[in-house]
C-alpha cells in the first residue's frame, strides 16, 4: 500500500491560484480582492442565477477573499466575466484535460509562479531546489518558475508540454508515482 500523502507530511501550501502561501503555519502571502470587488462579483452572479445561496449560506458581501469561483453554464459566462471584470485575474478550471466547467476571479496579476518566488523570497532558498506539480494551463507559470515540473497524466495538453515530466493521472497513483521517479520517496 502506497503511503498516504498526509503522512509523508507538508510544512506549507500554496492555494488561491497563489494568492496564499503559507509555510510551517504562517501565512507568508495572502492577498485579497476588494470587499467592493467581492460586492460586484456577487451581485453579478446573482443576477445571471450562478451563484445559489443554499451553497454557502452565510455572508457573502466578504473583505477576506482571493478567489471566487462560479459554475460555468458555457464558456461565454468566462468571457462575459472577463469583459465585467477587468480588474481581476480571470481563469477557468475542473476538468480533466483542461475541460472549463468553473470559473475563477482573483486578484489580478496574481498567479502561483508568483506566489513560488515569494515562498523562496521567505525561505531564502533557492530555485534549483524546487519541483511544481500541476495538471492545467494556470500552472504552467508556475512550471515555468520551477526548476523540475512534474504534470498529472490526466492534465491539459497545454500543461503536459510545459512539463518536464508527466506522470500518470491522479486517480492512478500519479503523485506516488513522480515522487519515486524524482527520488523523493522509496
Amino acid at each position: 500500500m502506497y503511503p498516504n500523502l498526509w503522512e509523508i507530511g507538508l510544512d506549507g501550501m500554496i492555494g488561491g491560484n497563489g494568492s496564499y502561501v503559507e509555510d510551517h503555519g504562517k501565512v507568508v502571502m495572502h492577498q485579497l480582492i476588494t470587499k467592493e470587488q467581492c460586492i460586484h462579483v456577487v451581485d453579478w452572479l446573482h443576477a445571471r442565477d450562478a451563484f445559489p445561496d443554499m451553497i454557502f449560506g452565510g455572508e457573502l458581501y466578504r473583505d477576506d477573499v482571493n478567489k471566487i469561483s462560479y459554475v460555468l453554464t458555457s464558456y461565454k459566462d468566462f468571457e462575459d466575466a472577463k469583459k465585467e471584470f477587468p480588474d481581476l485575474q480571470n481563469g477557468t478550471w475542473g476538468g480533466a484535460g483542461e475541460l472549463a466547467i468553473f470559473g475563477d476571479l482573483g486578484v489580478k496579476g496574481i498567479t502561483k509562479a508568483h506566489a513560488v518566488e515569494c515562498l523562496l523570497d521567505y525561505l531564502r532558498a533557492r530555485k534549483e531546489d524546487t519541483i511544481a506539480f500541476g495538471d492545467a494551463k494556470v500552472d504552467i507559470p508556475m512550471f515555468e518558475c520551477c526548476a523540475l515540473s512534474v504534470c498529472m497524466g490526466s492534465g491539459g495538453e497545454e500543461a503536459k508540454a510545459a512539463a518536464d515530466y508527466v506522470t500518470a493521472d491522479v486517480d492512478d497513483d500519479g503523485l506516488y508515482n513522480a515522487f519515486v521517479y524524482l527520488g523523493l520517496i522509496d
